[in-house]
């Protein structure tokens, strides 16, 4: 049995996702880093997503799906189902570069003062071309107690793909994503989690948006 020590459990909430669904799993199953779980949850697709999900037969890949309720609630059933030391965050329509999982655990590893850490990377188009780097619309980079600056505006991170956080930081303050929000559920999040810790961040692209 799997125990949680180095594991990082990578959440992603899909809806109607069958188009892009297949290369997000992928990207997570050529990670340099082999200690991970993947918990997808299909968040009242109509489309073929579950098809998508279900054409691949590894065992650390949970698929969970329910009722429309919003990706807050989608990321929220699997904070739920997820068992790691790590929580990664991934859209169905983005794209781990092999290094990511790694990077993240690393520099968690090596500073443990630091809760959660952010990495660099490229926005990309349709065809997956790469386009503008993700810090290039972000201020910072900042490191440390980055509450003032993650609680101004929402372009310290970008995308949420880009952090990993430590889970027991979720779980010993019951952190959720606030389903009565339309925007920025993600920012909202990150914003109640650098109140808590320490932020890390490294200079390397890892994240496709």
């Amino acid at each position: 049995m799997m125990t949680n020590e180095g594991l990082c459990s990578v959440i992603v909430p899909a809806y109607n996702a069958e188009a892009y669904i297949q290369e997000a799993i992928e990207s997570v199953m050529r990670q340099d880093y082999d200690r991970w779980e993947l918990i997808v949850v299909d968040d009242g697709s109509t489309d073929k997503t579950r098809e998508r999900v279900e054409s691949f037969s590894s065992g650390r890949i949970k698929f969970i799906q329910q009722a429309n309720g919003g990706e807050a609630a989608a990321r929220n059933t699997a904070l739920e189902h997820a068992n790691g030391e790590f929580l990664a965050f991934l859209d169905a329509d983005d794209v781990y570069l092999p290094a990511h999982l790694k990077v993240a655990f690393d520099h968690l590893h090596a500073n443990p003062e630091h809760g959660a850490v952010y990495t660099d990377g490229y926005y990309i188009d349709s065809q997956g071309n790469y386009l503008q780097t993700l810090s290039s619309n972000r201020r910072g980079p900042f490191k440390g107690d980055i509450f003032e600056e993650v609680v101004r505006a929402s372009d310290v991170f970008g995308p949420p793909g880009s952090v990993v956080v430590r889970s027991n930081l979720v779980r010993e303050n019951a952190l959720r994503f606030d389903t009565d929000l339309i925007v920025g559920t993600d920012w909202d999040f990150l914003t109640r989690v650098s109140k808590l810790t320490k932020f890390g961040y490294v200079d390397e692209k890892t994240y496709l948006y």
